[in-house]
């Protein structure tokens, strides 16, 4: 062999492995941009219950103040019963 020869072997293997790389990178690229698509679709879900249980909490604290007003009126209401009798 001579090293023309061996500079042209040494190009078809470079090619060769060139494209076995880009295949290999490209089903990398699918795989990660699946796994990608999955943890967005979590992130969205929980996002979305996140918001859910915000709006919940929010509702309960709208509620809290009036709940104690009840309450501090029975308790009023039942010192006056205690007196009474």
């Amino acid at each position: 062999m001579n090293e023309e020869s061996i500079q042209k072997y040494i190009k078809q293997v470079r090619n060769e492995a060139n494209k076995d790389m880009e295949h290999f990178m490209g089903a990398l690229n699918e795989r990660n941009d699946d796994k990608f698509k999955l943890v967005n679709e979590r992130l969205d879900s929980i996002n979305e219950t996140l918001g859910l249980h915000t709006n919940m909490l929010e509702e309960l604290v709208k509620e809290t103040p009036l709940t104690r007003v009840k309450i501090s009126d029975h308790e009023g209401r039942i010192g006056i019963l205690e007196l009474a009798v």
